[in-house]
């Protein structure tokens, strides 16, 4: 959701999910999938900015932030680093009975 400003001053939150198209035609005018269309003050650069703000917090949250995901992002670093075979075992594996299938 972003907030905008209609043209009356009056705030507003849209959703911006249903956003199809941003017109700078002197006044904004976004037109949402649903049909309507909203006149707003904010140039369409500004709209642009605050609906890649909100996706961004959405996918944080999603993915996460803060230092428990930074904590977690480095043990799965090292469980993956840990995983990989050291250099002599690749070629043991390769000259195994399953060689050349």
């Amino acid at each position: 959701m972003i907030r905008v400003t209609r043209l009356n001053g009056q705030e507003m939150v849209l959703n911006a999910d249903l956003i199809e198209t941003v017109e700078g035609t002197p006044d904004t005018v976004i037109s949402l999938t649903t049909g309507r269309k909203v006149l707003v003050r904010e140039p369409p650069a500004e709209i642009t900015r605050r609906v890649l703000a909100y996706r961004r917090r959405v996918a944080g949250r999603w993915w996460g932030s803060g230092p428990a995901v930074a904590g977690r992002r480095s043990r799965i670093r090292a469980a993956v680093a840990g995983a990989r075979a050291p250099a002599g075992e690749a070629e043991q594996v390769a000259d195994g009975p399953c060689a050349g299938r």
